[in-house]
C-alpha cells in the first residue's frame, strides 16, 4: 500500500526559498508549513508533528545539526532531509550520525526532492519495522555494546536507503565501504569487492595512471585534486559499460591512516537530458534561421541583441550592425502606408510595452537594402523574467512589398471580374448551401425581372418568378451529389414581359474542404428564341424530308393505281363483249318462247360467241379482280403508312407501339432503298409500348434509314446492279427500349466521327442534304426523350446507329 501524502515541514532562513519549496509541494497535493529558524521548527514540531522536515544545515542562531540535536530528544520517529550547499563529507556524516535520514544538495531539484521524500517516509516505515525488532535484539546483547550498534545500525540505514553509491577506499585503494547503492549502479556485490582494489573494477583505463597517482599521494597527504570536491567523470560497471557519474570525495583519517570516503551519483539521466536540451537549442537555432520571416529580440532598453538570417537581409545589415542600433532609430525613415511619417508611439516596441501584450499586423514603409522601398508586416509579443518584469519583446518581420501587389492587383481583378459578371448575357447567381442569394448580375436581372438589390439576400424560393421550381429544386438537390460535376436542365419560364420561355439551367456545385456543399452557382441562358429557331428548323427539316419523299410516295401509289386502272380497262371491255352476247342469248330466248327461231338468228349468236372469247374472259377476269384488289390494298397500306408517319405532335409524351411506327416508316421510305438495299426487320414482339413523341421518333427512323440508303448508294456506285442490307431491330433490355439501325454501306472515316451530330454538318453532294438531320435526330432523341444516340463504324464495312429510349419515360440520371 502506497504510503498517505505526508506532512512536511520547510525549515530554511531564506524565506523565498521556503514559498518557492512550498508552492512546489502544494501543486503535488502535499500538506505543508514553514520555519525559517531553528527555535520556531522546534515549537512547530511539537505542536504540528510534521511526518517530514526539510532542515538547512546553514542558519543563523542555531544551525540545523544543533536544531537536529534538539529534535532528536523528543522526537525520534520524524524523519528529517538535510539541505546542503556545501560538498563536505564530514558535515554530512554528522548530520547523519545525529539522526538525518537523507540530505540533498542545494539548489533543490523538485523532482529529486519529491524522490527522497518517498524514500524517506519508507525508510520510516521500515526504520519502525526494524526498531521493534532492534528492541527485542538489544535485550540479548550486552549493555556496554549497546550505543556502538545503534550508531552501526542507523549508518546502515542511512547508508542503505540512499540513492547516491557511498564508496570508502583505505590508503592502498583497497574497498572498505559498499552500500547498496553502489552494488546497484556497479553490479558488484559488497562480498565481491571489498576488501579489492578500487582501480582493478570500476575505474576506466583511460582514469587508471592518475587515480594510482592520486592514491600515492593521498596516502600521506590526505589530500589530492578532487579532495572535498565535486567532478563530473565516467565509471565502469561490472559489464564493462560506461556511464557518466557525479563524485564529491572527502578524506577521513582512522587511526592515523586517511581513508578517502565518495559520494557517486549516475547522471546518465542528466546527460541524456543536457544533450536532448542541447540537440533541441541547435534545432531551434536552424529553424530559427530557415524561417522565410525575420526574427529578431530587442531588450527593454530598446537595443536589438538577436536577429536571424531573414531579419538581417530585410534590414540590410549585419547582426553586428543591427546591435549598434535601438529599434526606434530615426534612420530606419519609416513611414506609414499614406506616406505620412510614423510616429515614434506606433512603434511595436513601444505598443507592446503600453498593451502589455502582442500586437499584430503592423504595416510601414521603409528603404529596402537596393534603395529603394518595401512595405514590412510586423508581429510583436513581449519578453517577461519569472517575476513579470517587462525584458523587450521578439518580433516577427516580413516584407510583404509583392503581397500588397498582389493584393491590388487581386483587388482590380475582382473589379474586373464584376464588371464582366455584369456584362455577360447568362444569368449568374450563387447561393449558399440553402439557397440565400449571394450574387445577381444584370444578366439575371434582365431575365428574371428582378433587380440585384431585391434579390441578394432573400432565398430563392421566395423570388417572385413564374417557373418550374420543383424541377430546379430536383435539379440543385443532384447538383449537390455529383461531387462538383455541373448538372443541366431545361426550364420553363414566364419572362418579365408575360411571355413564356425556355431557360437553359446549369447548376454548379461550389465545394469545400469537408467535401460537403458550400454553395451553388447557377448559370441561366436564355433559350427561348433558339428553341423557336431550333422548332423552325425541325419543322423544315420534316419538310425537307416529306419533299425528299413526295415523288417516292406518288410513285409508290401511281404503281398499283396503274395495274388497277389497266385491269378496270379490260373488265370495262370484257363487260362490254358479255353484254352484247347477252344481248343475242335474250333474242334467241325470246325467239325460243315465240317458236320463231330462225338459221340467222342462231349463226348472230354463234358469232357473238365467238368474238366474245368466253373462255379467255372466264380465265383472265378472276386474275384482273385479284389484281386490282391487291393495288387496292397497297394503296390503303401507303396511305395508312403516311397517317401513321404523320402522326401529330403533342406536349407530351404518348405509349405507342415502335415497331408498327417503324413498319410504317419503312413503308413510306420505300422509294429511297427499294433500288439499292434489301430491307430486313427484326422485331422484339415483347417490347410493349413505348412512351414517345411519334412525329419526332418517325422524323428519326426515317432520317436514320434516309442516311442508310444514300451510304448504300454511294458506296456501290450509281447504275450497280448489286444491293445491299438495311437491317432495323428493336429489343427490350431492362429499363430501355433499344433500336438499331445497320447498313452495309461505305462507314465513317475516324476523321470525321467526333462531327456527325454537328449542325451543318454533310458529306452528301449539294442538293441532297442540308446537315441538319442527324443532329435534329440526337436532339429529339437525348433531349426531348431523355434517351442517348451513338453510333459505331467500321470503314469498307458499315454504320450501326443505336438508339436507347427510357421505357419509364425519364432521362438517366
Amino acid at each position: 500500500m502506497k504510503n498517505p501524502k505526508p506532512k512536511i515541514l520547510i525549515v530554511d532562513d531564506e524565506v523565498e526559498a521556503c514559498k518557492a519549496i512550498g508552492l512546489a509541494l502544494k501543486a503535488k497535493k502535499y500538506n505543508n508549513f514553514s520555519a525559517h529558524n531553528g527555535a520556531d521548527a522546534i515549537e512547530i514540531i511539537k505542536n504540528q508533528k510534521p511526518d517530514v522536515v526539510l532542515l538547512d544545515i546553514r542558519m543563523p542562531g542555531i544551525d540545523g545539526i544543533e536544531t537536529l540535536q534538539r529534535i532528536r530528544k523528543f522526537d525520534k520517529h520524524c524523519i528529517i532531509i538535510m539541505l546542503t550547499g556545501v560538498d563536505n563529507p564530514d558535515t554530512i556524516i554528522t548530520a547523519i550520525r545525529e539522526g538525518a535520514g537523507d540530505f540533498i544538495r542545494k539548489p533543490v531539484m523538485f523532482p529529486t526532492l519529491l524522490h527522497a521524500i518517498d524514500i524517506a517516509m519508507d525508510k520510516r516505515h521500515l526504520t519502525l519495522e526494524n526498531r521493534r525488532y532492534q528492541d527485542k535484539l538489544e535485550e540479548l546483547v550486552l549493555q556496554q555494546t549497546k550505543d556502538i550498534r545503534d550508531s552501526e545500525a542507523r549508518l546502515k540505514a542511512v547508508t542503505s536507503s540512499v540513492n547516491d553509491a557511498i564508496i570508502m577506499i583505505d590508503d592502498h585503494d583497497l574497498v572498505i565501504f559498499w552500500n547498496p547503492a553502489a552494488e546497484l549502479m556497479f553490479q558488484y556485490t559488497a562480498d565481491g569487492i571489498l576488501g579489492r582494489k578500487l582501480s582493478e573494477f570500476i575505474i576506466p583505463e583511460k582514469y587508471r595512471e592518475s587515480h594510482e597517482t592520486s592514491v600515492e599521494a593521498f596516502s600521506h597527504t590526505g589530500k589530492g585534486k578532487v579532495i572535498n570536491n565535486t567532478v563530473e567523470l565516467s565509471a565502469l560497471r561490472k559489464d564493462n559499460t560506461e556511464f557518466p557519474i557525479e563524485l564529491s570525495l572527502s578524506a577521513i583519517k582512522i587511526a592515523g591512516q586517511w581513508n578517502a570516503v565518495g559520494i557517486i551519483r549516475d547522471i546518465t539521466a542528466r546527460k541524456i537530458a543536457e544533450e536532448k536540451f542541447r540537440d533541441n537549442e541547435e534545432r531551434l537555432a536552424r529553424i530559427v534561421e530557415t524561417i522565410a520571416e525575420g526574427i529578431y529580440i530587442v531588450d527593454r532598453s530598446g537595443k536589438i541583441v538577436f536577429a536571424n538570417k531573414e531579419a538581417e537581409s530585410i534590414f540590410g545589415m549585419s547582426r553586428d550592425e543591427l546591435r549598434k542600433r535601438s529599434y526606434n532609430d530615426n534612420r530606419w525613415s519609416v513611414r506609414k502606408l499614406d506616406g505620412e511619417p510614423f510616429s515614434e508611439e506606433d512603434y511595436p516596441f513601444n505598443r507592446v510595452q503600453k498593451m502589455n501584450g502582442p500586437v499584430h499586423g503592423i504595416e510601414f514603409i521603409t528603404n529596402d537594402p537596393a534603395g529603394g522601398e518595401m512595405i514590412v508586416s510586423v508581429n510583436a509579443a513581449p519578453l517577461y523574467d519569472s517575476s513579470g518584469a517587462f525584458q523587450g519583446m521578439v518580433a516577427t518581420q516580413a516584407n510583404i512589398t509583392e503581397r500588397k501587389r498582389a493584393e491590388r492587383q487581386l483587388s482590380l481583378a475582382h473589379i474586373e471580374n464584376e464588371q464582366l459578371l455584369s456584362a455577360l448575357p447568362l444569368a449568374l447567381v450563387s447561393m449558399d448551401k440553402d439557397l440565400l442569394i449571394l450574387k445577381w448580375n444584370n444578366a439575371a436581372e434582365s431575365t428574371m425581372g428582378i433587380k440585384p438589390e431585391d434579390a441578394v439576400g432573400s432565398n430563392l424560393r421566395d423570388l417572385a418568378i413564374d417557373w418550374d421550381f420543383d424541377k430546379l429544386n430536383n435539379l440543385i438537390n443532384s447538383g449537390g451529389k455529383t461531387g462538383g460535376r455541373a448538372v443541366t436542365e431545361e426550364i420553363s419560364f414566364t419572362k418579365p414581359d408575360g411571355k413564356p420561355g425556355f431557360l437553359n439551367v446549369t447548376i454548379n456545385t461550389l465545394p469545400q474542404r469537408s467535401h460537403d456543399s458550400a454553395g451553388f452557382l447557377l448559370v441561366g441562358e436564355d433559350i427561348t428564341e433558339r428553341r423557336i429557331l431550333e422548332s423552325q428548323l425541325s419543322q423544315a427539316q420534316k419538310l425537307e424530308s416529306i419533299g425528299s419523299l413526295a415523288a417516292g410516295i406518288a410513285h409508290e401509289i401511281n404503281t398499283p393505281t396503274q395495274f388497277v386502272g389497266d385491269n378496270t380497262h379490260f373488265l370495262k371491255g370484257a363487260f362490254d363483249d358479255i353484254k352484247n352476247l347477252l344481248d343475242k342469248y335474250a333474242e334467241l330466248l325470246t325467239a325460243c318462247k315465240e317458236n320463231k327461231i330462225t338459221g340467222e338468228l342462231v349463226e348472230r349468236v354463234e358469232s357473238a360467241t365467238e368474238e366474245a372469247d368466253i373462255d379467255f374472259l372466264a380465265e383472265e377476269i378472276p386474275k384482273a379482280i385479284e389484281a386490282s384488289l391487291r393495288g387496292v390494298e397497297r394503296v390503303s397500306t401507303i396511305v395508312k403508312a403516311m397517317k401513321d408517319f404523320s402522326h401529330p405532335g403533342s406536349k407530351e409524351k404518348s405509349l405507342v407501339d415502335i415497331n408498327v411506327m417503324i413498319d410504317s416508316t419503312i413503308t413510306i421510305s420505300r422509294n429511297e432503298w427499294k433500288y439499292v438495299a434489301e430491307m430486313h426487320t427484326d422485331f422484339d414482339q415483347n417490347l410493349g409500348l413505348v412512351p414517345c413523341y411519334p412525329d419526332e421518333f418517325n422524323q428519326v427512323i426515317l432520317n436514320l434509314i434516309t442516311n442508310a440508303s444514300h451510304a448504300i448508294g454511294e458506296k456501290l456506285g450509281e447504275g450497280s446492279d448489286e444491293k445491299g442490307t438495311i437491317t432495323i431491330r428493336t429489343k427490350k433490355e431492362a429499363k430501355h427500349a433499344l433500336i438499331t439501325v445497320e447498313d452495309s454501306g461505305g462507314g465513317i472515316t475516324d476523321s470525321i466521327k467526333e462531327k456527325v451530330f454537328d449542325h451543318f454538318f454533310t458529306t452528301k453532294q449539294v442538293g441532297r442534304g442540308t446537315g441538319q438531320g442527324l443532329s435534329i435526330s440526337r436532339s429529339i432523341i437525348v433531349e426531348k426523350h431523355g434517351g442517348e444516340m451513338f453510333f459505331t463504324s467500321e470503314v469498307g464495312k458499315g454504320t450501326i446507329f443505336t438508339i436507347r429510349l427510357p421505357l419509364d419515360g425519364r432521362a438517366d440520371n
